[in-house]
Parts: structure tokens; sequence; C-alpha cells
């Protein structure tokens, strides 16, 4: 379905975020590449925490995302998976360092 031999990366650019008034998280909207193929796309993002990494002594922000995809519009084929899975769902976490020489 992904092809990772033709195609071994997926991209997302973001465009905006919108908070969602919670303090924890938001919509962030973006344009998502699988394949050659790109559709903006919107994830909902919430903020798990900072902290100071106790081995880098670097701040550490911390976020997790989820969204849910159609997969004929990226060009998925059903391959082995039933037709009544149309959609995929992507749920990720990531860990951002704060760069001393960028503030």
């Amino acid at each position: 379905m992904f092809d990772v031999a033709c195609s071994p990366s997926i991209e997302f650019v973001s465009t905006s975020f919108f908070p969602t008034g919670d303090d924890k998280g938001g919509l962030l909207t973006g344009n998502l590449t699988i394949r050659g193929t790109t559709r903006p796309v919107t994830l909902n993002v919430t903020f798990n925490g900072h902290t100071v990494n106790p081995l880098t002594k670097q701040e550490t922000l911390g976020f997790s995302a989820d969204g849910h995809f159609s997969r004929s519009q990226f060009g998925l084929t059903t391959r082995g998976i039933p037709p009544s899975a149309t959609t995929f769902t992507s749920r990720f976490k990531r860990s951002f360092l704060r760069r001393s020489d960028f503030f």
C-alpha cells in the first residue's frame, strides 16, 4: 500500500495552527505528501509538557498528534485490505529541543 521501496518517506509541512482554547492543544493544518501526492490535512495536536532533559540539560517540549485520512486521496491501493477500510489513522509523538543559538 505505501510502497516504501519507491517512496520511502512521508512529509508533512504545516501551514497554520489554531489553538482549541484549553492551552494544551489545537488544530495543525498543513500539506501531507505520500507517494508523491500532496493533500491538505488537519491534525489534532496535544501539548504533552515541558522539561529539561536530564542527560542533555536542554529544554524539551513534547507533543502528540493524530489525524484520519482517506487512502484514495493519496492513491493508496486496497491490495489485501478489505474495501470497507477506506481510511487510515496516523498517530505520532515528538519531542523538540531548544537550540541555544535560536533564542
